[in-house]
């Protein structure tokens, strides 16, 4: 299977390092690793296609909030993104996720549990590649409430 081609549009080099590390070498998929720290340097690279999954942080030096997610949503529709924020907000989460981001994780209580069972997925299709962190896995019904939102309703700050 080839590698999965993530973006990550983070503009703290931090957490680019965190979620880096946090991504598993082996496994039964790997992975390409791409990062840029501004909303137009990101729809600049996806023009060039070729990215299967964008992780996406709402606070960026040139877009703030749920209209980053928005303006790249409107930009490249069949690239799922998973949405990254410092901000346990429950209604930002559940907004993000309705609105058609394939997750909502929040900075500082991501790890290698939380993001093991997010579940990339093909360009267009919506199927499932597999779980980050190995395994077959489905993803859940959208009736039902996603386990990783479960974790920002039941965790406030």
């Amino acid at each position: 299977m080839p590698p999965i081609k993530i973006l990550l549009i983070e503009d703290n080099p931090g957490d680019i390092d965190i979620v880096h590390e946090m991504l598993p070498v082996t496994g039964p998929m790997g992975f390409q690793f791409e990062s840029v720290s501004r909303l137009s340097e990101a729809l600049a690279r996806l023009e060039r296609k070729g990215i299967d999954l964008v992780l996406l942080d709402l606070g960026l030096p040139d877009s703030q909030g749920l209209q980053t997610f928005h303006k790249l949503r409107k930009a490249v529709p069949a690239v799922p993104v998973i949405v990254l924020s410092g901000a346990n907000d429950q209604d930002l989460a559940v907004t993000a996720v309705r609105d058609g981001a394939q997750d909502y994780l929040v900075k500082g209580q991501i790890n290698e549990s939380l993001l093991g069972p997010c579940d990339p997925v093909c360009p267009g299709t919506r199927a499932t590649h597999g779980k980050i962190a190995g395994g077959a896995g489905q993803r859940q019904d959208p009736q039902r409430p996603d386990p990783h939102l479960r974790r920002v309703q039941e965790n406030p700050r």
